[in-house]
């Protein structure tokens, strides 16, 4: 069984990605496999991650949703994943995430296409929680 964290708020500067970094980390310390997924059109988590310029990462979140909406096919297991020396995994973010957001408006089911990416990660078997 997975378990799918999501750490939200729309203030800014309240921890969301210091607190998705120091829970990653931790579980990754305990033995976790985690993969972090930054959905910060600002790179924020990239960032921390020691990833300095995000805007220029060719494959990012941007990828996967993109290729999600147009029912590409694409190597989900491998495709953007970032692997950190601390142990986790990262789908990084960047400015081009603020330009999908404009796409979305118009997309069918638009909340469920990075659940539906995360589904896949998993096999469909998560517990959800959100805080």
């Amino acid at each position: 069984m997975c378990k799918v964290y999501a750490i939200a708020s729309q203030k800014g500067g309240v921890g969301k990605t210091f607190t998705a970094e120091s829970l990653g980390i931790g579980l990754a310390n305990k033995g976790y496999k985690v993969l972090l997924i930054d959905t910060d059109s600002q790179g924020s988590l990239t960032a921390s991650l020691g990833y300095t310029e995000p805007d220029d990462m060719e494959t990012t979140l941007y990828t996967i949703m993109a290729n999600e909406i147009n029912d590409k096919e694409y190597d989900h297991n491998t495709l953007g994943i970032l692997h950190q020396k601390e142990g986790i995994d990262l789908l990084p973010c960047n400015i081009e995430m603020s330009g999908l957001e404009l796409t979305l408006v118009s997309v069918m089911s638009r909340e469920m296409v990075l659940k539906r990416y995360i589904d896949t990660m998993t096999g469909g078997r998560s517990e959800r929680h959100f805080s």
